[in-house]
């Protein structure tokens, strides 16, 4: 029976880490950054990313994939986070900053 559940377990995790949001090769070059290594760059405005997967990391993690995303699609360059929230569905927040 532990051996099932086990199984059952394991199985679970990989379906919902399968449903991530893959972060795109646009995605990508979008740097993560601190407040202070983007004082000298433009304010792009705000970014705000959901996932739909419950109470795991890999929520988070699917979130800040589609806010690099969405970053990158408006000319980002770099992200500051000043949310990042876990729980039923995750969420992050941050804000966008193009640097020459």
């Amino acid at each position: 029976m532990r051996l099932l559940r086990k199984i059952s377990t394991i199985l679970l995790v990989s379906l919902i880490a399968g449903c991530a949001t893959q972060i795109s090769d646009r995605g990508r070059m979008v740097r993560i950054a601190h407040p202070t290594d983007v004082s000298n760059c433009a304010l792009m405005g705000r970014v705000i990313a959901k996932s739909r997967i419950p109470y795991l990391q890999v929520g988070v993690y699917s979130a800040e994939n589609e806010a690099l995303d969405q970053a990158a699609a408006a000319g980002a360059t770099h992200v500051v986070w000043e949310k990042r929230e876990g729980g039923f569905f995750s969420q992050v927040e941050g804000l966008m900053y193009q640097c020459r």
